[in-house]
């Protein structure tokens, strides 16, 4: 349920049980700090647009900061409240009652003028709390669907970074665009015009004449780029979009648009255009952003030179690297960020659910729910450790006390393995112990995994040289050739489910060591992971 159709259900229990004419449902916009109105009965359309209110500004902002129900018998008294329509409000008396759960503030809640023209009562009020108490729990639940959408959004956005870094082709790059943006902003009409080329890539679920969408996007050129070529003389490419076209006009479709430049210092390589029925609000503009900046970035390595193609297979591993807490790192920050709270609120509020529910089909859809909050859990602590930088705090470690606490992690899957343990040296080192069991986990989960939880695990201590080197093989089906390279980039994974970010991240952590990690395998016979490190001590 989205939170407009809470918001008017909301109101509309407000004037059954209260008997008023004038209600309102504000929410937080927590980015802007502000109340706006979703949901309103008696008010005109324009105050419902124009009003907006900071956090302890007005009734509602009063309400909002304190976190309480507000009563109000006389509103002339009152110095809180500035009339502003005498015609408006009728009644001496209003309620204002805050809409949270667990201390979260969703938003605010406001009557005003009984029909009958009598003041509001205690007993009002109680019904305003209860009314408030049981959208909460809606919101949370519509939090959730929000929740599931963010991070899906976040996994296509993901899945197209990594697919237009491996890609040389320009075809290929736009197949990957119009895929990522019907999932992400659901449009009627994609157009990628790629000046250098004199092509026009049209991706769209209706029948439209060339005419007129080249009026519309020459009008769009004008603004960005006046000294373009006629585009009746680009070629077209048109692939058909699965989403069923809405019965409004080309004319009216184009009113709700967005076009951007394509620019590659400073130089228009193209135009990136959508169109759709339904408003773009500000978070999908800022999806459509995200994924210009990274066909700026893709298109700025292509556009100049047909020879670029072995420079980027050489560079890709580089580039990827340099660009994931620059481009990516920001995208998973701020989401691991807005999920978390909301997240939370959600499971507190199932197992609260959960206790006062006795009816068995309930209970089984709150179990799912519990269930897919705990996995979304997981997977916003993964984002964020992701997004987070990885700082190193040595002190002197013994290797053999970390091997061991890290098979004491997976003990629970090592019943059907083998183990063979070879510790040659065992002075202590100056290391990291929390992020150096992280190392040792990862990879003895991984071998775990490849043997599907049968076979032999190998460890071996030894000092090399100036450094302790740690081995850890197993007897699984070993890594093929073409992807050994690949196996530390960020995003590459072999795992269905995987984000590809645990062996990157171990590299990394092992190279703030100023170590290094080497792998070793041979398909049919399993795999070995050596890992040197610094002998230093304190």
């Amino acid at each position: 349920m989205k939170l407009s159709d809470i918001g008017l259900w909301l109101v509309e229990e407000a004037r059954k049980k209260l008997k008023c004419s004038l209600a309102s449902v504000m929410v937080l916009d927590e980015e802007e700090k502000e109340l706006v109105i979703i949901a309103s009965i008696g008010l005109p359309q324009n105050i419902v647009k124009r009003t907006r209110e900071g956090i302890g500004e007005g009734i509602a902002g009063y309400v909002a900061k304190t976190g309480e129900p507000l009563f109000i018998e006389d509103i002339e008294q009152d110095v809180r409240f500035l009339r502003k329509s005498k015609k408006r409000y009728w009644t001496k008396s209003l309620i204002s009652c805050p809409i949270k759960h667990n201390n979260f503030l969703f938003g605010v809640l406001n009557v005003n003028n009984k029909v009958d023209k009598s003041d509001f009562t205690q007993d009002d009020l109680k019904r305003i709390e209860a009314l408030a108490n049981a959208a909460s729990i809606k919101f949370s639940f519509a939090n959730l669907e929000d929740i599931k959408k963010k991070v899906n959004d976040f996994k296509t956005l993901v899945s197209f970074s990594r697919n237009i870094m491996a890609s040389s082709y320009i075809s290929q790059i736009v197949n990957y665009t119009h895929d990522a943006l019907s999932k992400l902003l659901n449009p009627e009409i994609i157009a990628i015009t790629i000046i250098p080329q004199k092509k026009i890539y049209l991706a769209t679920s209706r029948r439209i004449e060339e005419a007129k969408l080249m009026e519309f996007l020459s009008h769009k050129f004008s603004l960005f780029a006046p000294s373009i070529p006629n585009l009746f003389n680009f070629t077209w490419e048109i692939k058909r979009l699965d989403a069923k076209p809405s019965r409004k006009s080309f004319k009216s479709l184009l009113s709700s648009s967005i076009s951007l430049p394509i620019i590659i210092n400073d130089y228009e390589f193209g135009l990136l255009s959508i169109a759709r029925e339904s408003p773009f609000l500000k978070e999908n503009i800022k999806l459509f952003s995200t994924i210009l900046n990274y066909l700026s970035i893709v298109f700025g390595k292509i556009a100049l030179t047909e020879d670029l193609t072995d420079s980027l297979k050489k560079t890709k591993e580089e580039l990827i690297h340099q660009e994931r807490m620059a481009a990516v790192g920001k995208i998973t920050e701020k989401i691991a960020h807005d999920l978390r709270n909301p997240l939370t609120i959600v499971l507190l509020s199932t197992m609260f659910a959960k206790k006062a529910v006795k009816d068995d089909k309930v209970l089984e859809t709150l179990n799912k729910v519990e269930r897919a909050g705990f996995i979304m859990e997981k997977l916003v602590e993964g984002i964020s450790s992701f997004a987070k930088e990885i700082k190193i705090k040595k002190e002197n470690v013994s290797i053999t006390k970390t091997i061991e606490d890290s098979l004491f992690l997976v003990e629970d899957k090592l019943s059907n393995i083998e183990k063979t343990i070879d510790i040659a040296y065992d002075e202590p080192i100056l290391a990291d112990p929390k992020k150096l069991e992280e190392v040792f986990t990862n990879i003895i989960q991984n071998a775990i995994q490849s043997m599907e939880g049968k076979g032999i695990l190998g460890i071996k201590v030894e000092k090399e040289g100036d450094f302790v080197r740690i081995d850890i093989s197993d007897t699984g089906p070993g890594i093929a050739p073409e992807i050994k390279d690949k196996i530390f980039s960020t995003f590459f994974t072999t795992k269905p489910k995987g984000l590809g970010l645990g062996l990157s991240i171990v590299n990394e952590i092992v190279e703030k060591h100023s170590g290094r990690i080497e792998l070793e395998s041979e398909l049919g016979k399993g795999s070995c992971f050596k890992i040197f490190l610094p002998i230093y001590s304190k």
